[in-house]
């Protein structure tokens, strides 16, 4: 799958001017923990309000520090049977290390657009 893109509407920060994810891949995993555990209405390629960001990234944080993404992770990667359980850990941190990222983007964006 092709890289996808989320164009920042108004950027506060450097973070949220854009995030590239560096796979289709990347972007479906991403938004299967976040429709599964913070917010199941989100749009596969949604484009989000300045406000409704702020709230998704508080909302994708709480996730976080919750350890319900971390779960999620690692039930995906374990699942998916990638082989050897070190393929599964560092499967799991790209994808949460992607999260934390979205969060930070959506936390500076000022609303985003897929690109």
């Amino acid at each position: 799958m092709a890289e996808q893109i989320f164009i920042g509407d108004a950027p506060t920060t450097e973070a949220g001017k854009e995030i590239r994810f560096p796979s289709g891949e990347v972007w479906v995993a991403l938004h299967t923990c976040i429709t599964s555990h913070v917010y199941p209405d989100l749009p596969f390629f949604p484009a989000i309000a300045a406000r409704d960001a702020e709230v998704l990234a508080t909302a994708i944080n709480g996730a976080l520090d919750a350890g319900s993404c971390t779960k999620h992770f690692d039930d995906q990667t374990l699942l998916e049977d990638l082989g050897t359980p070190k393929e599964e850990v560092l499967t799991a941190e790209k994808y949460l290390g992607w999260m934390k990222r979205f969060a930070v983007f959506l936390q500076g964006c000022g609303g985003c657009r897929p690109g």
